[in-house]
């Protein structure tokens, strides 16, 4: 195995060299800390900067992910989705991959900072193969963040430095190593997009919202998530109710904390399971919130909301998209997804079973149902189904932020939609007409079990398309190439003014305006009767 070493902030590093898929060597360094393990006094709290260490550190292999839920589901005999535990608290690292270093050539390569996804309940980097994006003359890192409770947990207090969002600032220390350190690994730190997907949409979504990331990035990637939606949204209560589950009631924040971080990790994690609601309205007790505005080290302290009506918030070119299959994945579910009890956005407050939230419920059933079977013979979501549960989670969210920005954004905003079904897609293999949710993943990354492309396939054509495009915003904030080809014979252009221009990735590319105009309308007819969440 032929070895490279460099030299960081905190140390020497061995890497690797490894083969991307069209032959190009490439520079792998992995498992590389940016933080101090978050343990014992740390557990919830802000991260700390990596120490230092003697000699050289190897940089073989990814480190653990974070503990908590795998995002690759295990489907069982019965049909019920499982999602196995696995990783551990030891988990702050970073992993570079780059096609040259600066004594091969020093030219300052785009950076792509990817951000995994998994509802902030799991996930981890390991199944995201860079072999794909280093076919391009790009720098990639991946960077694990903490999720759950040991990443989201708020005593709303302080005094105490556990006001939530400590996953959040975990990113946030990425990103400020990114700019300490991308130029040993020939990385240009003013030229750095973060990519997200699902949560990890949601999260890049917050950091264009967090004053504490300025200037840490300058584009940015969202797929299937935002920060509106509903399992993106945590309570900053959550702490308290953790602990009185766990048996210790009646005492201080202070006591709470303690006896928080002298439990088990297994514990906790339990717990956590325990009280989270699997309907695909309800909301999500651990995830990013509205801090205290007297938290020294606060991530966010205004309603995502306010901030982009506002227009406070990091104005960088965007990318927001979906697939046309998002809810397909609740097929799965372990509740009813399309139940009246369980389609209602949490994010309206209003009671469940209560006069107003059966009056919608009804009403977005008739809407998208029409009096049609929600299920199949075997028992899967039906197309109306699918697509119902598909706006509540991510449709909905992901149209209202692109709008919103694109009305103030002093960058451009564009949308896509990937219609196209094939044998790459990440969930769904092309075993369904339908692009399911993470489907889009298989185009950029090499995962498991991926198939072998053949050249000039739709697989083929679709990754070329997808990657030209996203490589091109990355280099530059603009997507579309200089000329016209057979690959991208059109132009994606940039939604303006609230008007929904989308780019649909099919077999074909067609822009499209307001394709779901219709379902906004009914939507936004929903939430402008609530004054306190019209905006959503």
């Amino acid at each position: 195995m032929e070895h490279t070493i460099v030299r960081i902030s905190t140390g020497f590093l061995r890497g690797t060299i490894k083969e991307a898929l069209n032959g190009k060597p490439f520079h792998s360094f992995q498992g590389i800390p940016f933080a101090q393990p978050p343990l014992g006094a740390l557990r919830f709290k802000a991260p700390v900067p990596a120490k230092s260490w003697e000699g050289i550190r190897d940089a073989f292999s990814q480190a653990s992910p974070h503990y908590g839920r795998e995002l690759q589901p295990t489907i069982t005999a019965s049909g019920k989705m499982e999602f196995p535990i696995l990783g551990c608290e030891d988990s702050l690292y970073l992993n570079v991959f780059t096609p040259a270093l600066p004594h091969d050539q020093y030219e300052l390569r785009p950076v792509i900072v990817f951000i995994h996804g998994g509802a902030y309940e799991g996930g981890g980097t390991q199944r995201y193969g860079p072999e794909v994006l280093l076919t391009e003359d790009v720098v990639l890192v991946t960077t694990s963040y903490r999720f759950g409770a040991l990443g989201f947990l708020s005593l709303d207090d302080p005094e105490l430095g556990v006001t939530g969002n400590a996953g959040m600032k975990d990113l946030v220390l990425a990103l400020k190593w990114i700019q300490q350190n991308i130029k040993v690994f020939n990385g240009d730190p003013n030229n750095v997009t973060i990519y997200g997907e699902s949560a990890g949409a949601s999260s890049v979504h917050y950091l264009i919202l967090s004053p504490t990331a300025k200037g840490l990035f300058h584009k940015a990637i969202m797929g299937s998530g935002a920060a509106f939606c509903y399992w993106a949204l945590g309570q900053s209560d959550n702490g308290v109710k953790l602990a009185e589950r766990l048996g210790c009631i009646g005492t201080t924040k202070e006591d709470i904390l303690t006896f928080l971080q002298n439990l088990s990790p297994d514990e906790i994690l339990k717990e956590q399971l325990n009280l989270t609601e699997r309907a695909p309205s309800a909301p999500n007790l651990f995830a990013p919130v509205v801090e205290n505005p007297c938290a020294p080290d606060a991530f966010l302290t205004e309603n995502p909301i306010d901030l982009i009506v506002s227009g406070k918030y990091n104005h960088v070119p965007m990318i927001f998209g979906f697939n046309s299959d998002e809810g397909a994945i609740f097929s799965f579910a372990e509740v009813n997804p399309v139940a009246e009890e369980n389609i209602v956005p949490s994010i309206l407050k209003l009671k469940r079973g209560g006069e107003e939230h059966t009056a919608i419920a009804k009403k977005l059933r008739t809407f998208y149902l029409r009096d049609e079977p929600e299920r199949t013979e075997r028992g899967l979501l039906t197309e109306n189904g699918k697509k119902l549960v598909s706006f509540t989670t991510f449709l909905r969210p992901v149209l209202q932020s692109t709008r919103l920005h694109s009305k103030n954004c002093e960058e451009s905003v564009y949308l896509y939609r990937l219609s196209v079904s094939t044998k790459l897609g990440y969930l769904s293999k092309g075993k369904s007409k339908g692009v399911w949710h993470a489907d889009d993943l298989g185009y950029f990354f090499h995962v498991p079990n991926a198939p072998k492309v053949q050249p000039g396939s739709l697989e083929d054509i679709t990754r070329k398309r997808f990657v030209t495009l996203f490589i091109n915003f990355v280099k530059t904030g603009n997507p579309n190439p200089r000329k016209i080809s057979d690959l991208i014979p059109i132009k994606w252009e940039p939604v303006k003014n609230g008007e929904m221009k989308l780019l649909d990735i099919g077999k074909n590319l067609a822009m499209k305006i307001d394709p779901e105009e219709d379902s906004m309308l009914m939507w936004d007819e929903i939430f402008q009767s609530y004054d306190h969440s019209k905006h959503y």
